[in-house]
């Protein structure tokens, strides 16, 4: 009884941030979903759910670092390794 309550009601829309936030969780590219969603730009699509990507961001830095290893000095200063 004491317990907090929900105090907005949910409504059908809402099934569809569901949907495509499972399906950015499954990972889904963007542009799939924007099509799916009927989106007419992708914009629409990344500024409604970049905010579920942040792994996205990581990823994308850690790539990058792995194809610049062998071009930048490491923390030591020494050439890091070729790239081949």
């Amino acid at each position: 009884p004491d317990a907090p309550r929900l105090t907005k009601h949910s409504r059908v829309h809402d099934l569809r941030h569901t949907h495509a936030s499972w399906m950015i969780a499954a990972g889904t590219d963007l542009r799939i979903l924007q099509r799916r969603l009927g989106h007419d730009s992708i914009t629409t699509t990344t500024e409604t759910y970049a905010h579920l990507l942040p792994d996205q961001q990581r990823a994308a830095a850690d790539a990058a670092g792995r194809a610049l290893g062998g071009l930048v000095p490491n923390a030591n200063g020494n050439q890091g390794a070729s790239l081949r």
